[in-house]
């Protein structure tokens, strides 16, 4: 009876350690999660400036989108300014877009002004032409002249959305200068007052500079400020050119190196030159 008993008694000590087993492995875990969560819940919060938060959304910027009258759908950025101020349009060069012009933008909405800058035709986001996906790398030589219909829509746009004194400059670069003189010369540039031009040509793919240039030296009333690269030999001798026979107020900046359109506005001192000339022309 006594090993019966004992055996008994060691049959049930056996069974209390299998059961603690588990129960201490539980304990275990639950302890492990605990001190997780607390971990956790006293992690830092990002701050407002943390290098990885996303920017702010600018509540002055409007992203826009306009028709031209041969069916482009052209995208472009709306930077409301001043009522009382004028609007300043962005056109830049063959195979950019209007991300292109850098700092410069930020410093004209510094000064008030409205400011749009879009993708011209076949270029970054303006590529549906009809409901068709067209590239300017697909268009024909006849059809880049047809880009300044591009500143037709832009200005109709503008005006039809909102609100900005009736007086207009242009800063074009490279193809986008010749744009700006012939949408200047023509009968819907009557509001244009100053034309900034970063290395304008003779003949970009059809687009001319001496025609329109001649009918706004022959209008009269608006300023017209050139730069160009001394290497970069087809622009400089344009500028020199358009500079000489010019009658109104004009300003030609050479300068050295080869820089083309827009890569000239990270030279020094241009950017501060440009809105000197725009605050005596607007």
């Amino acid at each position: 009876m006594d090993r019966l008993a004992k055996h008994r008694k060691s049959l049930h000590r056996s069974k209390k350690r299998s059961m603690r087993v588990p129960a201490v492995a539980a304990a275990a875990i639950i302890a492990v999660v605990i001190i997780a969560l607390a971990l956790l819940a006293f992690q830092p919060k990002p701050k407002d400036n943390d290098d990885n938060a996303p920017p702010p959304a600018d509540p002055m910027a409007v992203q826009v989108s306009f028709r031209t009258v041969d069916g482009f759908e052209l995208k472009g950025t709306f930077y409301r300014g001043s009522p009382s101020e004028p609007l300043v349009i962005f056109v830049h060069g063959l195979g950019e877009t209007r991300g292109s012009w850098g700092q410069i933008i930020t410093e004209m909405r510094q000064k008030g002004y409205s400011v749009l800058a879009f993708d011209s035709r076949g270029h970054g986001e303006s590529i549906v032409q009809n409901g068709i996906q067209r590239d300017w790398m697909s268009f024909s030589q006849d059809e880049f002249p047809m880009m300044t219909k591009d500143l037709v829509a832009a200005l109709h746009f503008a005006h039809a959305s909102f609100a900005f004194a009736p007086r207009v400059a242009i800063v074009g670069a490279s193809m986008g200068a010749n744009e700006a003189l012939d949408f200047a010369a023509s009968p819907n540039g009557s509001e244009v007052r100053s034309l900034i031009l970063l290395s304008p040509g003779t003949d970009f793919r059809g687009l001319q500079s001496g025609p329109p240039a001649q009918v706004l030296s022959d209008r009269g009333g608006v300023g017209l400020f050139i730069a160009v690269s001394g290497a970069d030999s087809n622009s400089y001798a344009c500028g020199k050119s358009l500079n000489e026979s010019y009658q109104g107020k004009k300003r030609l900046l050479l300068q050295e190196g080869g820089a083309h359109g827009t890569v000239m506005l990270t030279y020094d001192g241009i950017r501060a030159e440009i809105g000197d000339f725009l605050k005596q022309t607007l």
